[in-house]
């Protein structure tokens, strides 16, 4: 249906935005650009030469850094330009940390929000088997850190954050942790 209204009603098309804590974004940037996203750029083969000579904690701070000391504020002006267009409707906004706790709530949600038709039975069938036990054969929480799909928690920064990193980010964040 979403995509009739588009392509043949001329309607607006629907979307939804997620949205992630961006403590838990940085430490997942950090393990993607360390470990398993593919070397598609110079900047990426850069980011992993880079996060490859140094211990996690310099390793994170580096990455903080980049975009001139910038990188949170970059993260988060990202996800904060999606939140106009929530606000007036045009878009729904699904909290990353709230769809992993209701997977079926939420893209329930979604597929109402986005008129997918699509029956309930299905749906279900869809994000039962695409969930992180049936791509990873792992349990959320049991991480590992060559798969893009690493660990499939929220709050995974707590374990990461150490005192230093917690006054870099403290310093620089200005709130930008929940857009």
């Amino acid at each position: 249906q979403n995509w009739r209204n588009f392509v043949e009603r001329k309607l607006p098309i629907k979307v939804f935005v997620v949205i992630r804590d961006l403590r838990d974004t940085l430490v997942s940037l950090y393990f993607s650009l360390k470990v398993s996203h593919a070397i598609i750029s110079d900047a990426v083969a850069e980011g992993h030469r880079k996060l490859n000579e140094l211990d996690f904690e310099d390793g994170f701070l580096h990455l903080c850094e980049n975009n001139n000391g910038k990188e949170m504020d970059v993260q988060a002006h990202i996800q904060r330009s999606w939140l106009p267009v929530c606000q007036r409707g045009e878009a729904l906004l699904v909290r990353y940390e709230d769809m992993i706790a209701d997977e079926l709530g939420w893209f329930e949600k979604i597929g109402d929000f986005c008129e997918l038709g699509i029956q309930r039975a299905q749906l279900h069938e869809i994000v039962q088997r695409n969930s992180f036990l049936n791509r990873t054969g792992r349990h959320p929480g049991e991480e590992d850190v060559a798969s893009h799909y690493r660990k499939g928690i929220s709050g995974d920064w707590k374990n990461y954050f150490t005192d230093r990193i917690k006054i870099k980010i403290d310093r620089t964040s200005d709130d930008t942790t929940t857009p």
